[in-house]
């Protein structure tokens, strides 16, 4: 008996106001899908346009991976940035000395590798995500000459 009614009240009908006379059931929803042409998607599905959800976009086969050697000279990475990326990552090889430090700063500005300075210190076998916006190039210097860091060019 106990069973029947709780299956009773578990598909029975809750109304809810939405603040319209006679309009009862789930909330609507409305809401827009955009894809990109690199393969991202973004769903709107606020009011007000805030964006709901994003989702990653697509990396091809012909994403470029590539290798520069750096030291205390401050240079970019890699030499020739890789046409229409969206994105690219730079890692302090793990091929190098445990004892590696590599520093990056993007916006075409080399970063002076001393501490208090601008860019981003990465230790042996760090990596960091630099935006792919127009013109943006990635300059890299390190503790010693010889010092090899890697970058993935993420291509659409």
């Amino acid at each position: 008996m106990a069973t029947l009614l709780i299956a009773a009240l578990a598909l029975g009908q809750q109304k809810v106001d939405q603040g319209k006379p006679g309009t009862q059931g789930p909330w609507p929803v409305t809401g827009s899908v955009t894809v990109l042409g690199d393969g991202g998607i973004i769903v709107v599905g606020l009011a007000d346009g805030g964006v709901v959800a994003t989702y990653p976009r697509i990396c091809t086969a012909s994403s470029v991976t590539a290798t520069t050697v750096v030291g205390g000279t401050s240079l970019p990475v890699p030499a020739t940035a890789a046409a229409q990326r969206i994105y690219i990552n730079v890692c302090n090889s793990a091929q190098n000395a445990s004892t590696a430090i590599v520093k990056c700063r993007d916006g075409n500005t080399a970063p002076v590798f001393a501490a208090g300075n601008p860019g981003v210190a990465l230790l042996f076998g760090d990596c960091e995500r630099f935006s792919a916006a127009a013109g943006n190039v990635i300059n890299c210097i390190a503790d010693a000459a010889g010092r090899n860091v890697e970058t993935y060019e993420c291509v659409p």
